[in-house]
C-alpha cells in the first residue's frame, strides 16, 4: 500500500549523460584549439624573421601614417 522507496526522478539519467557529453565536447574543442595554436602560432616560421629587428624601428613603421602617392598621369 505505502511506498517505502522514493521513486526515481524522470530525466536524471538523461541529464547525467547530457552533462558528460557536453564536458567531453568542450574538452575535445579545447584540445583542438590548443593543437591549432601549437601548429600555427607557437614558433615563428623563419627564425631569421626575428633576428636583428629593432623594436623601435618596427614600431615607427607600423605606427607612422602612410603618405599616399599622388599620380600625375591623367
Amino acid at each position: 500500500m505505502f511506498q517505502t522507496e522514493e521513486p526515481l526522478r524522470r530525466g536524471t539519467a538523461k541529464r547525467a549523460g547530457l552533462v558528460r557529453e557536453i564536458a567531453f565536447t568542450l574538452l575535445v574543442k579545447l584540445m583542438l584549439l590548443y593543437g591549432i595554436w601549437w601548429v600555427f602560432f607557437s614558433e615563428p616560421q623563419l627564425p631569421d624573421m626575428i633576428q636583428g629587428l629593432d623594436p623601435g624601428l618596427v614600431a615607427d613603421r607600423l605606427a607612422s601614417p602612410s603618405i599616399p602617392k599622388i599620380s600625375n598621369h591623367p
